[in-house]
């Protein structure tokens, strides 16, 4: 296949390999690991096969890696604490065992990390409004559960879909969302109801977490980085 012997973003036509623009991978279609068979929004992520035997171990960086986490901030994920005074998070040991008192908000979470914790805790997260218990819009929700249970995504987006004169979810209308009308009569023009290709989550991200675990042979230690970034707005 192409990407066993070049290191190029392309597109496929059905007939020629076409490289990619920055603007041509605001489109989900075009980035690598995206279905488009059958053709359709949202193209989703995919899990995708290994690189032939030649290719494999070009690019990596760090060996002897344990673990690769990347969590994104939610300012309304219910922290709870347990009965022994600890306060967790969804991906922590003990969350909503015992008193499960609610004891503030906000913390890096899995997306959807409903998957993790009983629903009856999942369905309390999201009446709070935390961004991410969920897999996303309900476009999202009613993929196949494998796109949807494993390849939770985030995306900054582009309104591309919403002025391609195409109606990418089959369901309102094309582009209802950018044509300046109350399409739905909500009171509100042009907004996230209207979108026939709404973003996974619309909401923003105001950071992310990155904990990274690796083995060090010589000295026999697993040694942890952890790596936070804020997107807070200036």
């Amino acid at each position: 296949m192409f990407r066993n012997k070049h290191d190029l973003s392309v597109r496929f036509d059905g007939t020629n390999f076409i490289p990619n623009t920055l603007g041509d991978l605001t489109k989900r279609e075009n980035r690598y690991g995206h279905d488009i068979s059958p053709p359709g929004f949202p193209f989703p992520a995919r899990q995708v096969e290994a690189l032939t035997a030649g290719r494999q171990g070009d690019d990596v960086i760090l060996t002897n890696v344990l673990a690769f986490d990347v969590k994104a901030y939610d300012p309304f994920v219910p922290m709870r604490v347990t009965t022994t005074n600890v306060a967790t998070l969804p991906s922590d040991p003990g969350y909503g065992i015992g008193a499960n008192t609610q004891a503030g908000s906000g913390g890096y979470v899995d997306l959807n990390y409903s998957r993790s914790i009983p629903p009856a805790l999942a369905n309390s997260a999201e009446s709070f409004g935390s961004y991410f218990v969920r897999s996303g819009n309900a476009i999202y929700q009613a993929q196949p559960p494998v796109a949807r249970l494993l390849l939770p995504t985030y995306d900054t987006w582009s309104l591309h879909y919403e002025q391609n004169g195409v109606d990418d979810n089959n369901l309102l209308g094309p582009d209802l969302a950018t044509n300046g009308l109350d399409d739905n009569s909500n009171g509100v023009v042009d907004d996230l109801a209207e979108s026939d290709a709404p973003p996974p989550y619309s909401v923003p991200l105001r950071g992310i977490q990155i904990k990274i675990r690796v083995y060090e042979p010589d000295s026999r230690q697993v040694r942890e980085v952890t790596v936070v970034q804020d997107f807070l707005p200036q």
